[in-house]
Formats: structure tokens, C-alpha cells, sequence
């Protein structure tokens, strides 16, 4: 399976000045579209998911006042596996823990936005999107999540814990801040 996701997004940023400080308001339209080839496959116990972005993001002015076209690309993989288990003789009425389920997510993520074409401190910082420049990281995920039912005999999570590693091949470019691309795909 090969999945193509489009997302276009049209933007009029404004950031207004206390009216004490006499700084007149800063103003700009921005577009903002982002392409995404995505191929996961299933093997017998995991899932690998490649995929390859483009971003095309254009700013009606930038921070010397210019129109401004920014690209981006980004590819990474994740594969991930889950392993679980259910226990339906497992009873602590007084917690309102009726049977338990146990399910352990692993993911493995990797992730590289090799190329922009305008670095980031030549952009308005109105949204995260605007923040995202040249970045590498490889990360490691085990999640542990507990389920049991209520009274109406429906499952819902009371738990759930996460331990995660992120190692920055590019130590020196990508821990020196914190980074809008840890958090935005």
C-alpha cells in the first residue's frame, strides 16, 4: 500500500503591539502546503512505515519584508510492534479493577529534514511550522498500557507509562535549543 496525503493551509498572520510601545502591527499571508508518500507493510510481528514530505510553504513577507518561498523535505521511517496479554482473573474490586489487559507498544522512529531552503531565523516565528529547519533524530519508544472495565462491563485505560530515547546524530545543531521539530511532523 502507498498512501499520498495532501494538507494545504492558508494563513493570515498578524501580531499586534501593546499600543503604549508604538510598534505598528506586523502582517502577512501565509501558505502553507505539505505532500506526504507513505508506505507502510506488515511483517509477521511488527510494521515498517517509510515515508517521504515535501513541504512548500509561501510567505507574502518575510522579516526584510519580501515574498518568500521556503521548500522542505523530510524522510524517516518508524517501525513498531505491539505485545499483549489479558487477564480476566485479575480482580481488585476496591481500585475498580475488573480483569486486566496489558499492552506493550515498542516503536523505533527516525527522522531527517535534510533540506530547507530558508533558515528559519529569516521567518516571522508566528507558528511552529515556521520554525522547522534542518533536523535528525532517531528515537526509541516502549509504552506500557493498562486496561480494565467499568461497571458497565466497557474497557478503559487506567494506565499508561512511557519511557523514551532520542539520540541527535547532529548533536551540536539539534540539542542546543529546544526544537519546534521534536514535537512538529
Amino acid at each position: 500500500n502507498i498512501y499520498l496525503t495532501e494538507r494545504f493551509d492558508v494563513v493570515n498572520l498578524k501580531r499586534r503591539f501593546e499600543d503604549s510601545l508604538d510598534i505598528r502591527t506586523e502582517e502577512t499571508w501565509r501558505v502553507d502546503l505539505v505532500t506526504q508518500l507513505n508506505a507502510p507493510f506488515d511483517f509477521r510481528y511488527f510494521q515498517v512505515a517509510p515515508y517521504i514530505q515535501y513541504r512548500l510553504t509561501y510567505y507574502q513577507e518575510d522579516l526584510v519584508g519580501d515574498s518568500r518561498a521556503r521548500n522542505m523535505w523530510t524522510t524517516g521511517t518508524r517501525v513498531t510492534t505491539q505485545i499483549h496479554g489479558t487477564h480476566p482473573d485479575v480482580s481488585w474490586e476496591r481500585a475498580g479493577v475488573r480483569g486486566l489487559r496489558h499492552v506493550v507498544e515498542v516503536e523505533a522512529r527516525y527522522g531527517n529534514n535534510f533540506f530547507t531552503s530558508v533558515h528559519e531565523t529569516d521567518l516571522f516565528p508566528y507558528e511552529p511550522v515556521d520554525q522547522l529547519d534542518r533536523f535528525e533524530e532517531v528515537a526509541f519508544e516502549v509504552r506500557q498500557r493498562f486496561l480494565t472495565k467499568d461497571g458497565a462491563n466497557k474497557p478503559f485505560e487506567f494506565l499508561n507509562v512511557m519511557l523514551r530515547i532520542e539520540y541527535y546524530p547532529n548533536s551540536l545543531r539539534d540539542t542546543t535549543s529546544a526544537r519546534t521539530s521534536n514535537f512538529e511532523p
